[in-house]
């Protein structure tokens, strides 16, 4: 197994880390490294605290390489992003990236799936579709309107904006999938579909997605421990002809995080990624 070479870490000041609501914050990031090379898709490992906290893997929800600014969103969702949330403006930051796999541009008509938090990588990649030449149509489920963010932002970049919720305090009642599902019955037609979210959401979407005949890019969320390969606790199974029972295993944070949907096998799921 090839294991790539650990990129230097980068002391990136913070501009702010701020909650937008509830757990979830937005960390801005001064580093004209990482606005200049960031890809839709693509991850860093950030040190949140002292020498008892593993870094976090997040994904770059948006750049501005004019600013040299580099945003994440994250969810506190254990001592070291708790630790995360602490840090204020002004204070260095170190920082790994950018890691991983982008999600390759696929021409043609394009939707966007995003459920929850997976939904924080993909406005980087509506505004890339969007300087692609076509605005995406994009369909955002949450689990109430309490945890609804980044609507505002990626209205910006859509063609046409779905929203729904578990419990239908904002959009309507229905799941992401079950959106695009009425869509796709109403008569879109997508060449592409692009999605991050629970696992759940991924393995229906990816039915859909097979059964239509579309070509789809999946970014997983997955525990990571190192980001580049060496560790193995982010390994997911795949599709292989050469392992037993037709399965083998691919590392999300080298081999990833994002996949065709063709490959996965949506056994070894869960955890999170960004």
């Amino acid at each position: 197994m090839d294991i790539p070479r650990l990129k230097h870490s980068m002391q990136c000041k913070i501009i702010s880390n701020e909650a937008l609501n509830g757990d979830v914050y937005k960390l801005v990031v001064e580093s004209f490294g990482l606005a200049s090379s960031a890809l839709p898709g693509q991850f860093a490992m950030l040190k949140c605290g002292g020498a008892a906290y593993l870094r976090r893997p997040l994904s770059f929800c948006d750049v501005c390489e004019r600013d040299g600014a580099a945003t994440f969103l994250y969810r506190i969702s254990g001592a070291g992003t708790k630790e995360l949330s602490l840090r204020k403006a002004g204070e260095p930051l170190d920082i790994i990236g950018p890691l991983g796999n982008g999600f390759d541009i696929i021409r043609g008509r394009r939707a966007i799936v995003g459920g929850g938090i997976g939904l924080f990588p993909l406005l980087l990649l509506a505004k890339r579709l969007c300087g692609d030449g076509a605005a995406p149509d994009i369909y955002a489920g949450f689990r109430d309107a309490g945890a609804v963010v980044l609507e505002n932002e990626l209205k910006k970049y859509a063609a046409d904006f779905t929203v729904v919720s578990d419990d239908g305090s904002t959009g309507v009642k229905a799941l992401a999938t079950e959106a695009f599902a009425r869509a796709l019955a109403g008569g879109a037609r997508y060449d592409a579909v692009y999605a991050c979210g629970p696992a759940p959401m991924l393995r229906a979407l990816a039915c859909i997605c097979e059964n239509e005949g579309i070509e789809a890019r999946f970014s997983l969320e997955q525990r990571m421990g190192c980001g580049i390969g060496a560790c193995l606790v982010c390994a997911c199974a795949v599709k292989s002809d050469d392992g037993p029972d037709g399965e083998s295993y691919a590392r999300v944070c080298a081999d990833g995080p994002v996949f065709s949907p063709r490959v996965l096998s949506f056994d070894n799921s869960g955890g999170r990624h960004g």
